[in-house]
């Protein structure tokens, strides 16, 4: 049986057909390859790339993908059976589905952490407030991290089953709820406006990109690039005018990164769309709360290095946010600014240490009868 196997798979490949692992499962997306790799340009790439689909063969990991990427080469649109391959409607279902499911969670999400803002013990707490004690931050900071932790667990869940549906929607909903309580006691009340602006902007980017223009569609980066620069414009005119309360050192930040996310999402969703099968609408809701959770932590750290000392003299960089002073420089003589420091902070030391002495003698003389 083995051997009628191996048999047929080597057929296949004289024949320029894309084979499947042996003892693998068939598979539906594999079959569409195949029926697309039946082309003089699919045969001549095929029998180039004969070998490696050998080896991708005995290791198991021949699949739809390496078919594809074998025949094509890699880069955009490199499977043919990705959504923008295949039509224009099936284009427009897997954008109607990957930019309704993150605006609905997106809806969600913003409803949730506002509730949660306003929920009387957080609201006491004051989480990650400027004028509390260092142990009490640090207590915060802890709560925030555990938080945010679980989310990253709960994301890579719905990555993880993404083909299952029951247990994709049972992770996706626990992520919408640890990332509400993230973002509710992490950013307070302001999440209200912050996260009601990232809602409207993706709402604006989804509207235009998924409607099919009789034979054609436009791309969503065009669209994402002037949505970004009006939520910019908006965001500024509310802050000002709004909450100008607020403190230029948070809203800037958040407002830049708001327009650069947006236009990132839309080149993103091109990426997207030339690259993965219809049937994998999840992926991308993985792919764009990732990178947020990474905007999150480095924007933390920034802050905490701001306002916290987080990163101390000494070290590469202390200050982010109000002031920037690095100890990174090497100087042409073998010197550098950070042994400056040391030899700075030595001399400070040894002055403390001759006047210690001095000032217990004159307090013992002032206290002799």
């Amino acid at each position: 049986m083995a051997a009628a196997t191996e048999g047929t798979i080597e057929v296949k490949m004289e024949e320029g057909l894309a084979p499947e692992a042996v003892g693998a499962k068939p598979s539906s997306r594999a079959s569409i390859v195949v029926e697309h790799a039946v082309t003089d340009r699919a045969h001549d790439e095929l029998e180039k790339k004969k070998d490696v689909l050998k080896a991708h063969q005995i290791q198991g990991t021949l699949d739809a993908r390496t078919v594809s990427d074998a025949v094509t080469g890699g880069g955009r649109s490199s499977n043919p059976t990705a959504a923008d391959q295949l039509g224009l409607d099936i284009l427009a279902g897997f954008r109607r589905k990957v930019f309704g499911l993150l605006i609905v969670q997106s809806a969600v999400i913003w409803g949730l952490a506002a509730a949660i803002a306003r929920i009387p013990v957080i609201l006491d707490r004051n989480m990650l407030d400027y004028d509390k004690e260092k142990k009490e931050f640090y207590q915060d900071c802890g709560i925030a991290a555990g938080v945010f932790i679980l989310a990253i667990i709960a994301l890579a869940f719905v990555a993880r089953y993404r083909w299952r549906w029951s247990q994709s929607l049972i992770a996706l909903s626990m992520f919408t709820v640890i990332m509400s309580t993230f973002l509710g006691i992490v950013c307070g009340p302001n999440i209200l406006l912050g996260m009601g602006l990232a809602l409207g902007g993706t709402l604006l980017v989804a509207l235009p990109s998924c409607v099919r223009f009789k034979d054609r569609m436009i791309e969503v980066f065009p669209v994402a690039m002037l949505v970004a620069v009006s939520m910019l414009i908006i965001g500024f005119g509310g802050w000002l005018t709004v909450t100008p309360h607020i403190e230029a050192r948070w809203a800037a930040p958040c407002l830049l990164l708001n327009a650069v996310g947006m236009m990132w999402l839309g080149y993103e969703m091109d990426w997207i769309c030339s690259r993965l099968n219809p049937d994998e609408y999840l992926l991308p809701i993985c792919l764009v709360w990732s990178e947020i959770l990474t905007t999150v932590v480095v924007v933390t750290v920034m802050v905490m290095a701001s306002d916290y000392s987080s990163c101390q003299p000494g070290d590469c960089l202390s200050g982010c946010g109000t002031y920037c002073h690095c100890d990174c420089w090497l100087y042409a003589n073998g010197d550098s600014s950070k042994k400056q420091h040391f030899r700075n902070m030595n001399k400070i030391k040894e002055a403390e240490g001759r006047t210690a002495p001095a000032q217990q003698s004159m307090q013992e003389e002032t206290m002799a009868p």
